[in-house]
């Protein structure tokens, strides 16, 4: 299928340093992107994360000095527990 696509010029020189190093055509790139934009929006979203809270009362003290990043972070790498707090039993 033919189709015309508009690609801002700075994307258009990377492509082109590519092509030249790889000897790879424009079709096969766009294809290649393409399936690979695709098989990530249809890979499986990552698990829901359990948030420290405290009695249901939202953010630990030390989760609420990190910030949501942070405390996004340390759950995805196991590491959750850090920010529990020592009064909760």
């Amino acid at each position: 299928m033919k189709t015309t696509v508009e690609i801002s010029e700075a994307t258009l020189k990377r492509v082109r340093a590519v092509q030249r190093q790889d000897t790879v055509t424009l079709r096969e790139l766009v294809e290649e992107g393409l399936n690979l934009a695709v098989d990530r929006r249809r890979a499986p979203r990552a698990a829901k994360l359990k948030l420290p809270v405290v009695r249901g009362q939202g953010l630990t003290p030390k989760a609420e000095l990190l910030g949501m990043k942070a405390v996004l972070a340390l759950a995805a790498s196991g590491g959750i527990d850090v920010l529990a707090d020592e009064s909760e039993p």
